[in-house]
């Protein structure tokens, strides 16, 4: 098919699904004749063998969207799409067979069916990633780990599992040695903090590997950085900001920080404020840490709000502000965050800028201890709360 044919396939499929979508009734007995008439210009579409359209049949077949609800169209759609070399497809068939048994065949049938398009998912996405797709290996070396094959004991799993994050690294390393700045990142995240890679799998690598993977995203980092890339200055000065780092790699760190806070990049300044709190590549200075703070926190960076708040409140680098630092919590607390919910609890448990009230404070806590917050936790022990826990 030449490029103008495949141009105005294209062309037609975005028209019948825009009209689909941008519909005011999705309800199968109340849609326009517009409606209909797209439905039917989708289908012509899928059977002239265009995977797109068979796969959006699939899925309007197996919800109900716009048409009725048929889960034996969506088999057959989806198995179509599938056939054509569509792995999200094949994903889309095994899930339909596995949660959404179609009336037309039995339990044993639909379980015989799953297993088969399960082995052959997995077999589409080998196929792709032998010829380079690297979000296939990627796919593959989660899937061996969190749903493998029934007949794999789970020492071949993760034998499997690693064979592709080899796999995986070897395309990124690839594409990013051609000069792909997203490769070079995604790789450099992986590297450096195992982003992506499940923990069962970390867990195999020895310290040597992990040190020459943190060798390798340093000089990734480095590259980048050397291209202006704040981000890569920020991943660089965490990377200098190791276990047990030295006093020259502090420095290193800080310089990293200084110079993506000064290209913009917000959560530096979360990393400035604490080296100069705690004097790490820096001169401990409190005031210019709660300054770093400061700056962040007006860039709406949620961390240094928290950090800013916190200096407010217990009067580090400046003067106390009990309001500024409530109206600061306030904000992060209504976005659910656990630190700020205790703190507003500790402020009215403790009466700091405002009167004590037991019940605010046990509120509080009790939100911040419902998201994870281990000293919410404890601060509800405390004999004061003990009526109120009745």
């Amino acid at each position: 098919m030449d490029k103008k044919a495949v141009a105005e396939i294209k062309k037609l499929y975005k028209e019948a699904t825009g009209v689909i979508n941008n519909s005011d009734n999705k309800n199968y007995d109340r849609v326009s004749d517009e409606v209909k008439q797209a439905v039917a210009a989708l289908k012509a579409l899928a059977e002239q063998g265009y995977v797109e359209a068979q796969y959006t049949l699939g899925e309007y077949f197996s919800t109900g969207y716009c048409v009725e609800l048929d889960k034996a169209k969506a088999a057959f759609w989806y198995e179509e799409a599938a056939k054509s070399g569509s792995v999200q497809a094949a994903r889309a068939l095994l899930d339909l067979y596995r949660f959404c048994r179609p009336e037309h065949i039995s339990a044993e049938q639909t379980e015989a069916l799953a297993r088969q398009w399960h082995k052959k998912w997995f077999s589409m996405l080998e196929e792709k990633a032998e010829k380079g797709g690297a979000k296939e290996a990627e796919a593959l070396m989660n899937l061996y780990i969190y749903d493998p094959p029934a007949d794999l004991e789970e020492e071949q799993a993760l034998a499997l599992a690693r064979k592709w994050y080899e796999a995986w690294i070897a395309l990124l390393k690839d594409k990013a040695g051609k000069g792909s700045v997203r490769a070079k990142k995604k790789l450099a995240e992986v590297l450096y903090s195992g982003d992506g890679v499940p923990e069962e799998l970390l867990s195999e690598f020895s310290d040597e590997e992990d040190d020459r993977s943190l060798e390798q995203s340093v000089k990734l980092y480095e590259q980048l950085a050397a291209q202006g890339d704040a981000e890569a200055y920020f991943s660089l000065g965490c990377a200098y900001d190791c276990f047990e780092a030295s006093e020259e790699e502090l420095k290193k760190s800080f310089a990293c920080f200084m110079k993506a806070a000064r290209m913009g990049y917000a959560q530096a300044y979360v990393c400035l404020g604490w080296a100069y709190f705690r004097g790490k590549g820096v001169e401990k200075d409190w005031v210019k840490a709660r300054e770093m703070y400061q700056t962040g926190a007006a860039m709406g960076n949620p961390a240094a709000q928290l950090q800013l708040a916190n200096c407010l409140k217990r009067g580090t680098g400046g003067e106390k502000a009990y309001p500024a630092a409530m109206e600061l919590y306030l904000q992060l607390a209504a976005r659910r965050n656990d630190d700020a919910l205790y703190e507003l609890g500790d402020m009215y448990l403790k009466g700091l800028g405002v009167e004590v009230d037991l019940q605010k404070a046990f509120d509080y806590f009790t939100k911040a201890a419902k998201h994870g917050n281990c000293a919410a936790l404890n601060a509800l022990n405390s004999k004061k709360f003990r009526d109120l826990k009745r």
